[in-house]
């Protein structure tokens, strides 16, 4: 059987990768923002890769997306002080108890429990996310876009994703009204990421 190209552990490349996120504001216009710290990895093992026989996998099958990244095991670390919407008043106040409270919860995580491939191409990535001190089951979905050689020689693959979280589920729902049953902000944020893996090694 073929060495799988995508076994091995890869971690987010941060200059090249952009963690952002939407939120609606007075629900009529979005306010974008981003986080500026983070880091992450990705591990698939050689030996979870492919379950299946070495001549099934020689035949190729027209109606599948190409497999790289099922099995892998991903860990990502957002940085809640490295919020940033452009507004250091806006900010700080993000920062405080009334939404992350940065100081005494300064990580919002995820560790992923599977990751599946879809018939669209897609892939599903189930796990843990922690905001403040909740914890939660949460799923996305992740678009592979592609693996390349940078013009250094290291292997990178990129992947695009796109969810959403409630605040008010992790305890981030500080809100204000605005009368007749309207409020200041949107409970529903838009994440939104861009996200460059280099391959560190080729044994987990």
């Amino acid at each position: 059987m073929k060495t799988d190209q995508s076994a091995g552990i890869w971690a987010i490349d941060p200059i090249h990768s952009a963690i952002r996120f939407e939120a609606k504001y007075l629900l009529i216009s979005k306010v974008p923002g981003r986080f500026t710290d983070f880091e992450g990895t990705l591990v698939r093992d050689a030996a979870s890769v492919n379950d299946r026989s070495d001549a099934a996998a020689t035949v190729p099958d027209l109606f599948t997306p190409v497999d790289h990244f099922s099995n892998s095991t991903i860990r990502i670390a957002i940085y809640a002080n490295s919020i940033d919407t452009g507004n250091r008043e806006r900010d700080d106040h993000l920062r405080s108890p009334d939404f992350f409270d940065a100081k005494h919860y300064p990580v919002i995580g995820f560790h992923s429990s599977g990751v599946t491939l879809e018939n669209d191409g897609f892939y599903m990535v189930k796990g843990l996310l922690a905001i403040r001190d909740i914890v939660k089951e949460h799923s996305f979905r992740l678009q592979h876009s592609g693996t390349a050689t940078d013009p250094n020689g290291n292997t990178k693959a990129g992947f695009t994703m796109e969810t959403v979280i409630s605040r008010n589920q992790f305890d981030v729902g500080w809100n204000q009204s605005i009368g007749a049953d309207r409020w200041l902000l949107a409970d529903e944020i838009r994440l939104l990421a861009d996200i460059q893996l280099l391959k560190l090694s080729s044994n987990p």
